[in-house]
C-alpha cells in the first residue's frame, strides 16, 4: 500500500479525509450516524457528481437530504446538506466537501474541522482511530508484502514465507538498428521549395464554448524566391487547403507549435470537405498534441504536417532571438482579444497581416538556418524528423555507430521495470543551520557546516559521458534468500570506486527499511497512479539500481532487509562503455567555438540535451483511429474495450468525428506491476 492513500493530510486548514479516498465509506460513516454506530453493509457506488450525491445517499439510507449550498472554488466542490434520519426523531447536521472524487467530511469546532471518526485501512481492512498516534501510525506504516502478501507494520517484525519464485515471461528482445542517417544527395536550404510554413489566426466562436474560428492563414515555403502570404476572411482555410489538395509535389508543412491546436483544423477540413479517410498510420498522437499527420492529395502526392516546436523546443520568439532573425521579422506581440467576430477581424486587417507575416518569416529564417548547420555537420536532412531527441539519436548513430551492435533493446515488458528506475536528479541540504563565520571567504574543500548553491552548466550532457552498461541480461527470482546482506556495510569498501560491480550495475526489487532522522528523502517511490513521490516510508516491491541501493545504505544508512528480484548483466565489467562520450564531446568542443547567443552555439545545446530522450522513449502501446460521429456502434465498442474518445468538431461547433486512443498493453502492463495481486 502506498503513502498516498494511507496519510491523512489536510486538503486545506478546515479539511481532512474521511474514511480513505471512496465514496462507499462516506455511506458507512453517515450509516453509523443515524442508526446509533451500527454498520450498514456494503452500498455500491451510484452518484458520479457531487450534485447527485445528497439525493442518491438520501434514497438509500432512508433520509431526506436537503442540498442547502453547493459551488466549485478552486477545483473543489463544496456542500452543505441537511438532513432528518428517519430513523429517530432528532435532526441532524452534516457538511461535506468534494475534492477529487474524494469525500470530507467536515465538522465546526472553534473555526477547525478535526477529524473525529474511525478509519479503515484499505490494505488490511481493519478499523483504526485515526486521532490516536498508533491509529496514525498504522494508516502511514502498513504494509502487504509483495512475497508472501501478508500485512504488517514494522520491517523487523514481519517473518516472510515466500512463494514459489516468479517466472518471467517476457517478449523478444533485438539488437538496436538505426537506418544509415546521411543524405545520398547534396541539400541546399537556401532553395527548398518543397517545405512549407503555415501559421493560423482564430477568434473564438461565441455560440460553442472550446471551438475557434480560423480567419487567417499565413504560408510561405524555403524556395529562394517565396514570399509570405495570407488568404484571409471566411475562405481563408478552404482556400490554403484547396491548393495543398492540388499542389503537383510532395511537400512538408511546419506550423510553430501546430501539434497542440492548429492541425486540429487540418483534420477537420479534410473530413469534413474532402472525406478523406485517415487510417491509424496517417497521423502520430501523443496525449492532445497531433505530432505528425500525412494524407494524400488528389494527385496521389504526399502532404505531411510537422510541428517546428518539436524540434526547437522554444517559444518563437525566444528562437528567432537564438538563432540570428532579422529585427524586421522577428516575434512580436499583438493582442488577440481585439478579434472576437469577423467584423472585428476585418477592422484589424493590415496589422494582423503584417503579424501573420512576420511570424511566419521569423519561423522560416529558424527552421532554414538549424537544417543549413545539422547539414553541415552530419549531412542530414532534418525533415525527415518529429522531435529534437528524434534527430539527436540519429547523430549520436553517425558519431558513435561503432556501439550500435552493442546496445539491446529491451521487450516492452523489461521496459516498464526500467521506467519505474527512471527518475530525475534531486539536490537538497541535509544540514540543520549554518555556522561558518564567513562563509564566502572559507576554501570550497574545507566547507563542513552548509551547501553553496550551485547552477551547473550541461548537465544533461556531462550525465552521459559515463559508462552504461550493454550485451544481455537476465531477471531472476530464486536464490536471493541472502543477496541483501551483499549491500551491508561490512561487505564493501567505503569509497564507491572499490564497490563491487555486480551491485552497482545490477538492478533490485527489494524491501528497504528508511532511516527515520534524515530531512530529505533520498529513495523515492511511485504511487498506484505512477505519480513520483519522496517519503521515509520503507520500500516494499520498488525497483532501484545498485548504485542508488549502495549510496542510500553507505551515506544515508538505508538497509535493504530482503531482494525479491535481480536484473542481471551478463558480464557488468566487459559491458560497460561510453556510449556517448565521442557524440557529447564533439558537440560540446562545437558549443565552445561559437559565442553563446549563436545559431551555431544553439543547434549543440539543444542535440545535447536531447540525445537521452529518444533512449528513454517510452513504448508505443496506443492505437489511435477516427471514428465518424455517426459511427455509434463502433464508438461504443472503443469505449466497451477501455478506449478514449475526444470529440473533435468543425470551426462552427459542429462534431464531426470522434479522436480515440487505445491502450492495447495496459492490462499486461499492470499484471506486472502486481504480479500478485
Amino acid at each position: 500500500m502506498n503513502s498516498t492513500d494511507q496519510k491523512i493530510a489536510p486538503l486545506e486548514k478546515y479539511t481532512v479525509p474521511i474514511l480513505g479516498a471512496k465514496l462507499p465509506h462516506l455511506y458507512l460513516e453517515l450509516w453509523r450516524i443515524c442508526t446509533g454506530g451500527q454498520v450498514a453493509p456494503s452500498i455500491p457506488l451510484q452518484a458520479t457528481q457531487p450534485s447527485a450525491l445528497p439525493l442518491d445517499l438520501g434514497n438509500r439510507l432512508n433520509m431526506s437530504i436537503h442540498m442547502v449550498e453547493l459551488r466549485k472554488d478552486q477545483n473543489v466542490w463544496r456542500w452543505i446538506s441537511t438532513y432528518e434520519s428517519l430513523v429517530e426523531d432528532n435532526d441532524r447536521h452534516v457538511y461535506l466537501a468534494w475534492y477529487k472524487k474524494q469525500v470530507y467530511k467536515l465538522k465546526w469546532e472553534k473555526n477547525s474541522y478535526p477529524l473525529l471518526h474511525w478509519v479503515r485501512c484499505a490494505t488490511c481492512g481493519k478499523w483504526v482511530k485515526s486521532t490516536t498516534p498508533r491509529g496514525q501510525e498504522h494508516l502511514r506504516g502498513c504494509h502487504r508484502c509483495p512475497t508472501c502478501q501478508r500485512t504488517y507494520t514494522t520491517v523487523d517484525d514481519h517473518e516472510c514465507v515466500p512463494r514459489e519464485p516468479r517466472v518471467f515471461s517476457f517478449g523478444t528482445r533485438r539488437t538496436l538498428k538505426m537506418a544509415e542517417a546521411r543524405c545520398d544527395t547534396p541539400i541546399d536550404w537556401s532553395n527548398r521549395p518543397e517545405i512549407g510554413i503555415f501559421d493560423f489566426e482564430t477568434f473564438p466562436n461565441p455560440s460553442k464554448q472550446g471551438c475557434f474560428m480560423p480567419y487567417a492563414v499565413g504560408f510561405a515555403t524555403l524556395g529562394i524566391h517565396s514570399e509570405a502570404g495570407v488568404y484571409y476572411g471566411r475562405e481563408a482555410l478552404p482556400t490554403w487547403m484547396g491548393h495543398l489538395w492540388d499542389v503537383d509535389m510532395d511537400m512538408v508543412w511546419y506550423g510553430w507549435n501546430s501539434s497542440a491546436f492548429d492541425l486540429m483544423f487540418v483534420i477537420a477540413h479534410l473530413l469534413e470537405q474532402y472525406h478523406y479517410a485517415l487510417g491509424e498510420k496517417a497521423f502520430i498522437k501523443k496525449g492532445k498534441r497531433i505530432m505528425s499527420l500525412e494524407f494524400e492529395n488528389s494527385r496521389g502526392k504526399k502532404i505531411t504536417f510537422k510541428d517546428a516546436y518539436l524540434l526547437v523546443p522554444q517559444n518563437l520568439a525566444a528562437a528567432g532571438k537564438a538563432f540570428g532573425v532579422p529585427d524586421k521579422w522577428a516575434k512580436s506581440d499583438f493582442d488577440h482579444t481585439k478579434v472576437y467576430s469577423w467584423a472585428t477581424a476585418e477592422q484589424h486587417k493590415l496589422e494582423l497581416v503584417a503579424y501573420l507575416k512576420a511570424d511566419v518569416e521569423c519561423t522560416r529564417h529558424v527552421l532554414r538556418t538549424f537544417g543549413a548547420i545539422v547539414y553541415e555537420r552530419y549531412h542530414m536532412d532534418t525533415s525527415k524528423y518529429i522531435t529534437i531527441s528524434h534527430l539527436a539519436a540519429a547523430m549520436w548513430s553517425i558519431k558513435c555507430r561503432q556501439y550500435l551492435a552493442h546496445v539491446q533493446v529491451p521487450s516492452i515488458e523489461e521496459h516498464q521495470i526500467i521506467y519505474q528506475m527512471v527518475r530525475g536528479g534531486r539536490v537538497q541540504p541535509q544540514v540543520k543551520q549554518l555556522t561558518s563565520e564567513d562563509p564566502l571567504e572559507t576554501p570550497y574543500d574545507s566547507l563542513k557546516d552548509f551547501h553553496r548553491m550551485l547552477d551547473c552548466n550541461s548537465l544533461y550532457p556531462q550525465s552521459m559521458t559515463g559508462l552504461f552498461m550493454t550485451g544481455h541480461w537476465t531477471i531472476v527470482s530464486s536464490g536471493l534468500e541472502h543477496r541483501h546482506e551483499d549491500f551491508g556495510l561490512d561487505h564493501n569498501p567505503e569509497e564507491p570506486e572499490g564497490w563491487p560491480r555486480g551491485l552497482f550495475y545490477n538492478y533490485f526489487r527489494v524491501l528497504v527499511k528508511c532511516p527515520k532522522n534524515i530531512y530529505t528523502p533520498f529513495l523515492p517511490s511511485r504511487d498506484r497512479n505512477g505519480a513520483l513521490e519522496y517519503t521515509l516510508l520503507d520500500k516494499d516491491g520498488e525497483w532501484y539500481t545498485g548504485e542508488e541501493l549502495l549510496h542510500a545504505v553507505h551515506y544515508l544508512h538505508y538497509k535493504v532487509k530482503r531482494v525479491y528480484d535481480e536484473w542481471k548483466w551478463s558480464n557488468p565489467i566487459e559491458m560497460a562503455v561510453p556510449l556517448f562520450n565521442d557524440f557529447i564531446q564533439g558537440e560540446y568542443e562545437n558549443r565552445q567555438r561559437y559565442p553563446s547567443g549563436t545559431a551555431q552555439n544553439e543547434v549543440s545545446k539543444l542535440a545535447m540535451n536531447s540525445v537521452y530522450g529518444k533512449m528513454g522513449q517510452k513504448p508505443i502501446t496506443s492505437e489511435n483511429s477516427i471514428i465518424m460521429v455517426d459511427d455509434v456502434e463502433t464508438a461504443a465498442d472503443f469505449e466497451s474495450k477501455g478506449g478514449k474518445l475526444e470529440a473533435l468538431y468543425n470551426q462552427h461547433g459542429h462534431q464531426l468525428a470522434w479522436l480515440a486512443t487505445l491502450e492495447k498493453l495496459k492490462q499486461k502492463v499492470r499484471s506486472l506491476y502486481f504480479p500478485h495481486g
